[in-house]
């Protein structure tokens, strides 16, 4: 029912093996006590009349988006095929990135009940550009084939902002989760560690600013014949209520 679910919210994606459903059973016991803390404990803050007041907005939801400054892909691998005489030939196959992707996504973030901390989770569609191809002794390449593997990150995030009159900077950092899907022989990694750094303004009733944020994703299988780069950054731009 879980897996139904899923690939319903989260189109293309198709959870392949053990791993990504042990990493997506641990994005939900790590959200479970967060949520039940918010609800139990209310965020205190300052009135007009010296006082105290319980706020009711512990919640914000906004998008993010951007783009990638890393490839997704960039690997080769040796193989072997029979040549028409009947030997054995050495082949190198390729595979890269031609363009970088872009990330968007909606964004929901818990303030806790101590000043400037929060807990931030992203649900980042990211289709990543692949493109397979054949490498030639003197380098050229040949069988050119590109492809896209769709991938939903799930970044979730402790939060602090240091608040200051005009703008406020907010460090990142925790455990992201990945599925993915249309996979053309690659196997996108399931889970990592990402870390952020960025600024936000207020704007009306928006918050709005941008981020960078640096993940380091797990090796890929073994069995995958194209593999992601483990070191990504991104861009990114946020909009919350």
């Amino acid at each position: 029912m879980a897996k139904k679910v899923l690939q319903y919210l989260f189109p293309g994606v198709e959870l392949m093996n053990k791993t990504k459903s042990v990493a997506l059973r641990t994005l939900f016991v790590l959200l479970i006590p967060i949520i039940v803390f918010a609800q139990g404990t209310p965020t205190v803050g300052s009135d007009a009349s010296g006082g105290t007041e319980f706020s009711a907005r512990r919640f914000s939801f906004g998008f993010i988006g951007g783009a990638a400054l890393t490839d997704a892909f960039g690997h080769d691998r040796t193989g072997f095929i029979f040549a028409a005489d009947g030997s054995i030939e050495q082949v190198l196959a390729r595979s890269y990135s031609t363009v970088k992707d872009y990330v968007i996504g909606p964004a929901l973030e818990l303030r806790l009940p101590w000043r400037g901390v929060a807990v931030e989770l992203n649900a980042l569609y990211r289709p990543m550009n692949l493109t397979m191809a054949g490498v030639r002794s003197d380098g050229s390449l040949h069988s050119i084939s590109p492809a896209t593997v769709v991938t939903w990150q799930f970044p979730t995030l402790a939060k602090y902002t240091f608040s200051f009159a005009f703008i406020n900077p907010f460090i990142e950092a925790g455990p992201s989760f990945r599925v993915a899907g249309n996979l053309n022989d690659a196997g996108p990694s399931a889970y990592g560690g990402t870390a952020g750094i960025g600024v936000e303004a207020k704007l009306w009733r928006l918050r709005i600013g941008p981020l960078a944020r640096y993940t380091h994703w797990a090796a890929d299988s073994d069995r995958a014949g194209s593999r992601t780069k483990r070191n990504q950054v991104e861009l990114l731009l946020g909009v919350s209520f």
